[in-house]
């Protein structure tokens, strides 16, 4: 627990206390304090370490930690824990599930995966790791949460599968999704590769009840560079489709570099406009004479377009440069044929 003042039971813990203690008893200890530190000066075995245990079991274990600083109280009603015998260099079993509540949040959690631990930490590894969570607050629910990987080890491919059902105020969620994860020995290069990601949402804030949102590609992140590459990709709104690549360059001004490009994009189609979306599906067929009679029916009954800037305000701490290539773009019952922008 955390008083008002600041003072906590767990301060004897953190070692917060000692310095107040050392400044008392600097002159009894000077002396010795050259000869104590000498055993550490190698370094070279620093990151080596041994362990073994026999095994840990929790069962039923609770805690409650109160911060009357910030009124925050969180409760571990329930947790289990079980942890196999421990040695490096051998896969160990562990399971653990948990539920408690933060506040007004509530949650569960379990798990289960093999471990091997190696004396260069960085060189341990995981394997079947399985998770699962729920979470209910005011404004979030999650009915469920997953994800699982077959193995989790610097310099080896990792499966990983997820997937997420709940729902944020009225809007509802569900998604999955499967990739690749790479990442080397240095910790430089992290790649991503099979990106596929498929989510359904639902709400009335939407433009439609129901949207189907698919996104499918690779990723390497560079991480001296620190450069995030884009390639690939396949990203799906409903019927409406874009391909391409990116790049993003973090930096004091990012730079986002793009070329992307879509076969077709149907903006009274996709927004319900029926009696503009049927127009241009009817002249699709009299290709050829676009450029004449093709043009003048729907010019007279088109909606006017707004001579309203749009607000790029956001964009001034960007550096943004690429194309975007539309075969075809209908929008106010006007459709318009190659359409490429640069920026």
């Amino acid at each position: 627990q955390t008083l008002p003042n600041g003072k906590s039971n767990l301060d004897g813990l953190t070692g917060e206390a000692q310095p107040a203690q050392k400044d008392t008893d600097t002159a009894a200890h000077e002396p010795a304090s050259s000869s104590a530190s000498e055993p550490v000066e190698d370094t070279g075995t620093a990151t080596a370490w041994t362990i073994a245990i026999g095994g840990v079991d929790l069962v039923d274990a609770s805690a409650i930690v109160r911060d009357d600083q910030t009124h925050a109280v969180s409760e571990i009603s329930k947790l289990n824990l079980n942890v196999g015998k421990l040695e490096m260099g051998l896969w160990v079993p562990v399971e653990f599930n948990v539920e408690g509540k933060q506040n007004a949040m509530a949650f569960t959690a379990k798990g289960s995966t093999e471990a091997m631990l190696e004396k260069v930490v960085m060189d341990s590894q995981l394997r079947k790791l399985s998770l699962s969570a729920t979470l209910d607050d005011a404004s979030m629910k999650l009915e469920s949460v997953s994800l699982t990987a077959d193995q989790v080890a610097l310099a080896m491919p990792a499966a990983i599968e997820f997937s997420a059902k709940g729902q944020a105020s009225d809007l509802a969620f569900d998604t999955s999704g499967k990739v690749t994860v790479t990442v080397d020995k240095a910790i430089e290069i992290i790649r991503a590769s099979g990106i596929d990601i498929a989510t359904t949402l639902a709400g009335s804030t939407l433009p439609r009840p129901e949207m189907k949102i698919g996104l499918k590609g690779d990723a390497v992140f560079d991480n001296k560079a620190q450069k995030l590459t884009l390639s690939q990709l396949v990203a799906n709104l409903d019927e409406l489709v874009v391909d391409g690549s990116a790049s993003v360059a973090l930096a004091d001004i990012p730079a986002v570099r793009f070329e992307l490009h879509s076969p077709i994009i149907n903006v009274d189609a996709f927004l319900g406009n029926k009696q503009a979306a049927a127009k241009p599906t009817d002249s699709t067929p009299s290709k050829p004479s676009e450029s004449g009679s093709g043009e003048q029916a729907p010019t007279g009954q088109k909606a006017p377009l707004s001579d309203v800037e749009p607000d790029l305000s956001a964009l001034k701490g960007l550096d943004v440069a690429g194309k975007i290539a539309i075969d075809q773009f209908v929008a106010n019952n006007v459709k318009v044929s190659d359409v490429i922008t640069t920026f």
